[in-house]
């Protein structure tokens, strides 16, 4: 199942920057401001979509109360909301959104990939009741992530873990070794990879993350960060940070559509 030959809604404002990389893939798509739009294309017999697409620009753009008008309106349809940069907090803070339907802009069409194969009927659908868990199971379960560098599982060398999160830092730590990384404490000591915490976005941090770099040259850095913004991750790379890694998923950045996409 391709893109092109699917019949896809999208529902917000696809004008946007952020929304246009998912949408320009798609070779053509019905386009509905509100859920009010949907329901009265169905009711005068408008086929209804396999793959409906939301643009959620802010918080609450879509109240609960439209977002089961929606579920209602199209119970055989796939459907994920992608929310913009600036609802980054409404996963924590509303509850409108099943988190089965929502995704981060930033994963967007990692996730609408798999909405297509499902379509397809090459793998399970996630339900819409599906817990947060289970959710992240999902995602990880396609496709055994890759070593974070080099091509032998069984030959790594030396890193250190310079993150102030205990938890996020412990996490990272097991999963380096259970790759054959050797873990160094020493802050001085001379190590192959460092990562470092990106945290928060700021002229100071990234300066501070530049001397770093400087610093434990000529180790390759990794730089931790929950807000991978394509212009933050820009500065990161011009501080000398080799790769971005967003920790919620553990994936690393995805550069360009035909860069590297590397996974800790």
């Amino acid at each position: 199942m391709t893109a092109a030959n699917l019949n896809v809604l999208f529902l917000g404002d696809i004008s946007r920057a952020e929304f246009r990389p998912s949408f320009e893939r798609f070779g053509s798509a019905m386009l509905c401001r509100d859920v009010a739009e949907i329901e009265g294309h169905l009711a005068a017999g408008s086929p209804p979509p396999e793959l409906v697409i939301v643009c959620e620009s802010w918080p609450d753009e879509f109240p609960a109360g439209h977002v089961s008008r929606l579920l209602a309106a199209l119970p055989l349809a796939r459907i994920v909301c992608v929310s913009g940069f600036w609802c980054e907090s409404a996963g924590r803070t509303r509850s409108h959104w099943p988190p089965a339907l929502r995704v981060p802009v930033w994963d967007a069409w990692a996730r609408i990939e798999r909405e297509l194969e499902v379509v397809a009927g090459e793998r399970a659908a996630l339900p819409f009741t599906a817990t947060r868990d289970e959710c992240l199971l999902d995602t990880n379960s396609s496709v055994p992530p890759p070593p974070i560098a080099g091509e032998s599982a069984s030959v790594r060398g030396t890193v250190r873990v310079e993150l102030y999160d205990p938890a996020l830092s412990a996490e990272l730590s097991a999963r380096l070794q259970q790759q054959g990384w050797t873990e160094i404490i020493d802050p001085k000591a001379v190590v192959d990879t460092v990562f470092v915490q990106a945290e928060p976005s700021s002229t100071e941090a990234c300066t501070a993350i530049a001397e770093r770099c400087r610093a434990v040259s000529p180790a390759v850095v990794y730089a931790v960060t929950t807000w991978p913004l394509p212009e933050w991750t820009e500065q990161l790379r011009a501080a000398g940070v080799q790769r971005v890694i967003n920790p919620l998923l553990l994936d690393t950045e995805r550069e360009s559509s035909s860069g590297p996409e590397l996974c800790a």
